[in-house]
């Protein structure tokens, strides 16, 4: 996509478009992003948790904001903050609150912010907001283990197996749901939305190096978690002579380069990281005779992940038969890659031209909630910001002119979403 398309400002059917982009305040984006990122913070960046008071307590100020001009809030069976305007939305908007330990303010977080910013500049132009927002629940994955907690459950694929899932601390999905304690009301209804668009910060460097503010998503990586536990012998540190050894930590650690080592040999088909590992029994002058890592594995082909594990797992083989060493390598956790709605990618060039950016298209390399969705068969975008200091750090950042340029194009959007526009004329008082 290059030069400006078609159909952007002037035209009679944005005028509302128009004098909803021109209401959007960037002291208020500002405040509320200062009052959000005050939730949770820590020394070391933000703790924010799936179904923990910090989450709720986030969902409930977004709740205040909306219900300020007319939105009315509650939470459904799993936690997500589901937001609806007077009339039945078209469109559902939003992402999430949840972080990673230590995490920033902006992964997640940023797209409620535009949302909320949206939908206070349509109302101080006298705009109708026809869009609901949604906070999902738990999109990190990081308490339960299980990515993508609140639109997985909105998309019927939870499984039941997922509730009974645990916690460092022993508690169960299901429990955690049943003692949240919040001043928001509960629903049993779902959303009746005919698309779903989110916004997130890109979490990569692709825009900041093209020098653009905006990207539009093509596609979205599957995710596949793998879980490897590998066996030895604990034996004495000084005592056991190297013959003998099968120290299992050795024997992941080169498991943890060989993940690195057959990843880069795929140059960028394949993303795979360790991210956790951890030994047993973890004594000083003890040889490890346990050893547990994940390993995350991204890529928008499925038979491409599927045959870099199975490499992956003769390369298991080699190393542990080698060291006299047993191995366990079980997949717990998968997400299917998402391609996403072509109509809203056509949608969103003609926004992101109508605030004077080029549009730019390009595949996210990192899992969002906007997968659960299109897997579900609703129509589904999603529109990237450009981050600055990356994410899953406490110094993710994102500029105040991006976001404002955010929460334009997403009015700029809003006539032009496809299955009917969620932005309208105010009707008359008294009329529906």
């Amino acid at each position: 996509m290059g030069e400006k398309p078609s159909g952007g400002r002037g035209q009679p059917r944005d005028r509302e478009s128009q004098r909803a982009q021109e209401a959007v305040s960037v002291s208020r984006l500002l405040a509320r992003a200062s009052e959000l990122g005050a939730i949770g913070r820590l020394r070391n960046g933000i703790h924010r948790l799936a179904l923990t008071p910090q989450e709720t307590q986030a969902k409930e100020l977004v709740a205040g904001w909306l219900s300020e001009v007319g939105f009315t809030c509650a939470l459904d069976g799993i936690g997500n903050l589901i937001c609806l305007p007077p009339r039945p939305p078209a469109l559902l908007t939003g992402s999430h609150l949840d972080t990673v330990p230590g995490g920033g303010a902006y992964d997640g977080a940023l797209g409620l912010l535009v949302a909320v910013e949206a939908a206070s500049a349509a109302s101080d132009a006298g705009v109708e907001p026809r869009f609901a927002v949604v906070a999902w629940t738990g999109e990190e994955g990081t308490r339960f283990g299980r990515t993508l907690l609140g639109s997985s459950f909105c998309a019927g694929i939870l499984r039941p197996e997922d509730f009974d899932r645990r916690d460092d601390d022993g508690v169960t999905l299901r429990r955690a749901m049943e003692i949240l304690e919040t001043r928001l009301p509960r629903t049993n209804g779902s959303v009746p939305f005919r698309s779903y668009l989110e916004i997130h910060m890109e979490q990569g460097s692709r825009l900041w190096r093209h020098d653009l503010p905006l990207g539009i998503v093509t596609s979205i990586v599957g995710i596949t978690h793998l879980g490897i536990r590998v066996t030895g012998r604990s034996d004495h540190a000084g005592a056991c002579d190297w013959p003998e050894r099968r120290d299992a930590l050795t024997g992941a650690s080169e498991i943890a380069l060989a993940v690195e080592t057959l990843a880069r040999l795929t140059e960028g088909e394949i993303m795979a990281t360790v991210g956790r590992m951890t030994v047993d029994p973890g004594v000083q002058n003890v040889i490890p005779g346990k050893a547990a890592l994940t390993v995350d594995i991204r890529s928008t082909s499925e038979p491409s992940r599927d045959m870099w594990t199975s490499r992956l797992n003769e390369r298991l083989r080699e190393i542990c038969l080698r060291r006299s060493l047993s191995y366990e390598l079980t997949a717990y956790d998968q997400v299917p890659s998402a391609a996403l709605d072509l109509n809203i990618r056509r949608a969103l060039a003609l926004a992101v031209a109508d605030v004077e950016v080029r549009p730019f298209e390009m595949v996210s390399r990192a899992g969002h909630d906007a997968q659960a969705i299109a897997g579900s068969g609703v129509p589904t975008g999603m529109l990237f910001v450009r981050s600055n200091g990356g994410s899953h750090n406490s110094e993710e950042r994102v500029t105040d002119a991006d976001m404002v340029l955010a929460a334009q194009a997403l009015l700029a959007y809003l006539p032009r979403a496809p299955g009917g526009p969620a932005l309208e004329p105010q009707a008359p008082d008294g009329d529906t």
